[in-house]
């Protein structure tokens, strides 16, 4: 349709849209929105997946915001430790150095104290096939966190050489000083909890991985 505006001439063009690029278009999305919520589903049966054991604690389901923020800072500090471990020619650092390098949860700063002012000990464990270290933390106020026991182990008779095994955490509501023993199952025994963390994007990714 055609009209004139002063001098000039108007041509008024219809929109064109056909109900077969609408069904497409609707497909189109359709088909999106199932990908998306297939996708959705699927993470959350490989997280359904992992159950915690009787003798392990799900950090960002059981812990409180304190312990969760210790267990974090123990996370990091592994791996400060194990580096310190190799440039120090096999030698695991002890409390005061940890400090000096201000390293959390060790260093007793404000974070510190509002997390139950976590008092630690150390001791190591070598013997002819592996190398251990360990980190007990027993809070002066049980009523913000309970104790963790962090153990850092290098398997001597390993084929790849020197290498050290993931760091293992364990956590206990009450603890007035070392078990007699850090073995697993004297830990179990003594209702000693590994912690565990199923929950949150990066361990996600990481079960996710494992399992391709």
């Amino acid at each position: 349709m055609a009209g004139r505006v002063g001098n000039k001439t108007v041509q008024l063009v219809s929109a064109y849209c056909t109900r077969s690029e609408v069904t497409g278009v609707s497909v189109t999305v359709l088909f999106i929105l199932v990908f998306w919520g297939l996708g959705v589903y699927g993470r959350a049966r490989i997280e359904d997946e992992f159950e915690v054991e009787s003798w392990q604690v799900d950090v960002f389901a059981e812990l409180n915001s304190n312990e969760q923020g210790i267990y974090t800072d123990l996370q990091i500090a592994a791996e400060e430790i194990s580096q310190i471990y190799s440039d120090e020619n096999n030698y695991w650092p002890n409390l005061s150095q940890l400090v000096e390098y201000g390293i959390p949860p060790f260093v007793q700063d404000i974070s510190w104290q509002e997390r139950g002012s976590i008092e630690w000990y150390y001791k190591t464990d070598r013997s002819e096939n592996s190398d251990a270290v360990y980190y007990l933390g027993v809070p002066t106020d049980a009523s913000k966190a309970g104790a963790f026991l962090m153990i850092i182990h290098r398997d001597l008779t390993s084929k790849l050489g020197s290498e050290i095994e993931p760091n293992i955490v364990w956590y206990r509501s009450e603890c007035t000083g070392w078990p007699d023993s850090c073995s697993e199952s004297y830990l179990i025994s003594c209702d000693w909890k590994e912690l565990v963390a199923y929950s949150g994007e990066d361990e996600y990714t990481r079960l996710k991985g494992d399992s391709e």
